[in-house]
């Protein structure tokens, strides 16, 4: 088996609520292959505990299922009818020694059968009032999980004391499964996969062209055609207009009106796919800062579905190649890795600083000649031209604030003073006196000239040995 990799502060919150807590009841959950069940198992390993992997069926199918599970692994021989049966055998368990009890996939049991988690919520008040024992339940179907845990007239409302939101590993985290990648490679992996421990375990130690050729467009392998296996299986009847969503938004269309269009969707079809989406954690709403227009612009942030979507979907006769796809396709992941690396930079600033908001500004802005002059068309009209700034932060330590605006550049060359007059032309678009930091991201550093000039002049430079962990982020308070 493949030697457990990250989930540190998850795996000492598990031994703390074992060892220390009163209310010894957790509820884990995350999307599909986010590495849920596995963190139980790695927890439960040195410990007496019981698994319950619940199925997609019936309550007495899987009531069947539990009581064979219990004849399996604590040699009970049972012939347990119902639920109320199933829990009376684990109360004896219980109450003879402290264990460790798994409901894994618990929608499948409590989905439209309140009765199912009316039993459980009995059997949770009374392990927490006679032992020490501990009760996990897992999920992947977020909506659900959070539809159990906070709606105020579901049984199971107010009994789970802690909560595990599972998300995805960190770059850092991934080197354990590719240690002899470089730090680019490494990198390009992680805005293709995420932080999903099955797929980095699946691409193995092998160089990002080999993952993309051998692996991700492997037909017959778990990748391929996990993207929509997850969409099907949680929107249900309506995954085939979410998955027209998501070629919509792949495809650059990313306006609510766009993609009811392009998809001849209506709108309030077009509302629940992208709810749905949004529910799921494969797309979210780019966010507009400092004055940019206030419609919402979708994207898609899952790193796997959007290569999925915008790269394997849109290049399946590609993929019947025997050689050579990477190279085929490397102008289309270039771009693919760009825009994934702005949504890269947006969710690891708020990890590094205090942020109160952050998104991104874009806006109409008047185009100038060599001399600086207006141009204006022949009606005398100031022509304008579509400008953007990849991210944009409101940052605040006690009651100083600063506003962050960065310019992210995943290319093949050194940031240089060309970057910085950009953003900063941008920049001055925008109105305000707040106090202003700009910054550069940078996947292959700096020209020497801006290096030498931003340590003087307040511009902060984060280069891969900072993105990957080896340096600190710049100090901007």
């Amino acid at each position: 088996m493949q030697e457990f990799i990250g989930r540190t502060s998850e795996l000492e919150l598990l031994e703390r609520i074992w060892s220390r807590e009163r209310y010894k009841s957790c509820a884990v959950y995350g999307r599909r292959r986010i590495g849920k069940t596995r963190l139980i198992n790695e927890f439960i390993k040195d410990k007496r505990g019981i698994v319950f992997d619940l199925i997609m069926g019936t309550e007495n199918e899987n009531v069947q299922r539990m009581s064979r599970i219990l004849a399996d692994t604590m040699n009970i021989s049972t012939d347990s009818e119902t639920l109320y049966d199933v829990f009376g055998c684990l109360k004896r368990l219980c109450s003879e020694e402290k264990m460790i009890i798994v409901l894994d996939e618990l929608p499948y049991l409590t989905e439209k059968n309140k009765r199912a988690a009316s039993e459980i919520q009995h059997f949770i008040d009374w392990m927490a009032d006679s032992t020490e024992s501990m009760i996990i339940v897992c999920g992947s179907s977020i909506s659900l999980m959070l539809d159990e845990l906070k709606n105020r007239e579901d049984p199971l409302y107010g009994r789970f004391h802690h909560e595990i939101d599972l998300g995805p590993l960190s770059l850092q985290e991934t080197r354990g499964f590719h240690p002899s990648l470089s730090d680019q490679d490494l990198l390009r992996t992680y805005l293709t996969l995420g932080g999903i421990p099955l797929y980095h375990a699946g691409a193995g130690d092998r160089d990002y062209g080999s993952i993309v050729e051998e692996y991700l467009f492997d037909a017959s392998g778990i990748f391929y055609n996990d993207a929509t296996d997850i969409v099907i299986s949680e929107m249900k009847e309506l995954s085939g207009s979410a998955m027209s969503v998501l070629e919509c938004i792949a495809s650059g269309l990313c306006r609510f009106g766009d993609i009811s269009s392009r998809t001849g969707l209506s709108d309030q079809a077009t509302d629940r796919c992208l709810k749905g989406l949004m529910g799921m954690r494969l797309i979210d709403v780019l966010h507009p800062m400092a004055g940019a227009p206030k419609h919402p612009v979708y994207m898609i942030t899952d790193p796997s579905a959007a290569f999925f979507f915008s790269i394997i979907r849109r290049n399946y006769t590609v993929s019947r190649l025997s050689e050579g796809i990477y190279d085929a396709l490397k102008q289309q992941i270039s771009g693919f890795l760009g825009r994934q690396f702005e949504i890269f930079c947006r969710a690891e600033i708020p990890k590094r600083y205090p942020c109160r908001e952050i998104g991104s500004w874009w806006g109409a802005v008047p185009v100038r000649d060599d001399d600086g002059r207006l141009l204006r068309d022949d009606r005398g009209k100031v022509v304008t031209e579509d400008e953007d700034i990849d991210l944009v932060a409101t940052l605040h330590k006690g009651n100083f604030r600063i506003d962050l605006y960065a310019e992210c550049k995943f290319t093949n060359r050194k940031a240089s003073f060309t970057t910085l007059n950009n953003l900063e032309r941008r920049v001055s678009f925008i109105k305000g006196d707040d106090n202003r930091i700009l910054m550069i991201i940078s996947v292959n550093g700096f020209e020497e000239d801006l290096e030498e000039y931003a340590v003087d002049n307040s511009v902060a430079l984060v280069d891969m040995d900072v993105i990957i962990g080896k340096k600190p982020y710049p100090e901007l308070f």
